[in-house]
């Protein structure tokens, strides 16, 4: 979960890099003619881009717990117990204290705390999943409707939400894959002979992130080259047509 927070800075600062060059570009063509339009369709996909992350926060921490509970849970969670001891009896004022306190030497139990985490995640996975999925929905209705009426800028605000998309879910499945494949090592490769509890990885989070953002790398990805591919028959086709026209006229 903390690489999606670690990932929020760095999708604002792109999103506001591609709002600067689109910017630009309006200028040099159209001059400052911003309409309402298309400051809506900049919106909504943006707020397309928070609900794909969104959900893809909640199936990292789904798949966690699945990881868990399909093999040993210490892969993706702190297994070792921790006691609980009862409190100090309070004592009334004017109450009669006894000299040795009744308190146990010994803790009364002990407490798992893979126990109470996976039940967390479960819980946050859902709601994030389901917060992600109506808020993608929403705002991409909206981008069709606004994609028909021809909103300003539509091109433009495509091709940076796919590159946002792309950068922003490279950079976390490098960061997550990195960091799943030293605990990997750690754990199984060098673990070493003698390994304090608090000393054991536990892959299972890096890993789940990165199986979830590895999908969106491609799915971005070939946006961004069909983006590129069309970009280059644009720009060759006039190019192509005037050749032609010079040969009919020859």
């Amino acid at each position: 979960m903390w690489v999606f927070y670690g990932l929020l800075p760095t999708f604002i600062v792109l999103s506001v890099i591609a709002g600067g060059v689109v910017l630009l570009v309006r200028r040099g063509s159209d001059g400052w003619s911003i309409q309402f339009p298309g400051v809506l369709l900049a919106y909504v996909a943006t707020a397309m881009l928070v609900g794909v992350f969104l959900v893809a926060a909640g199936a990292s921490l789904l798949l966690k717990a699945g990881l868990a509970e399909a093999g040993d849970r210490d892969f993706s969670y702190d297994v070792q117990p921790y006691p609980v001891y009862e409190p100090y009896p309070a004592y009334a004022p004017g109450q009669t204290v006894p000299s040795k306190p009744s308190t146990p030497d010994e803790p009364t139990h002990t407490v798992d705390p893979s126990d109470n985490a996976i039940r967390d995640d479960i819980a946050t996975g859902i709601s994030l999943t389901f917060a992600g999925a109506v808020l993608l929905a929403v705002h991409a209705f909206g981008a069709v409707v606004l994609r028909r009426r021809e909103a300003q800028g539509a091109q433009l605000i495509t091709r940076a939400y796919n590159l946002v998309g792309l950068a922003v879910a490279t950079l976390g499945f490098m960061g997550t894959g990195a960091q799943a494949l030293n605990d990997v090592v750690r754990r199984y490769v060098v673990g070493g002979d003698t390994v304090e509890a608090w000393q054991i990885r536990h892959p299972g989070d890096p890993l789940s992130t990165a199986i979830v953002l590895f999908p969106l790398v491609l799915w971005f990805g070939w946006r961004v080259w069909q983006e590129m591919g069309g970009a280059v028959s644009r720009e060759h086709a006039p190019d192509e047509g005037n050749a032609a026209q010079q040969k009919g006229e020859g």
